[in-house]
C-alpha cells in the first residue's frame, strides 16, 4: 500500500465525511505532522516508484515470462 496510516498519510473510511473532516482538521492544526507525513510519503514514492525502480520491476516480469 502506498498510503500507510499515520506514516505516509491518514486513512479514513469511505463515505465518512465526518472522519475526513477530522483528518483534514488534524493536519491543518498540526503542521509538523503534515510535514512529516509529506516527507515520509515523498521518500517512499521516490524509493519505490522511481524510473529506475520501475524499469527493474518490468525487467523482472519479462525475465519470469521467458523462463
Amino acid at each position: 500500500a502506498i498510503i500507510k496510516d499515520g506514516q505516509t498519510g491518514l486513512l479514513v473510511p469511505p463515505a465518512d465525511p465526518g472522519r475526513l473532516a477530522d483528518a483534514i482538521l488534524r493536519l491543518l492544526e498540526n503542521k509538523g505532522l503534515a510535514a512529516q507525513l509529506a516527507q515520509t510519503g515523498q521518500k517512499f514514492v521516490a524509493e519505490n516508484f522511481s524510473v529506475e525502480e520501475m524499469v527493474k520491476k518490468v525487467e523482472a516480469v519479462y525475465r519470469e515470462a521467458i523462463v
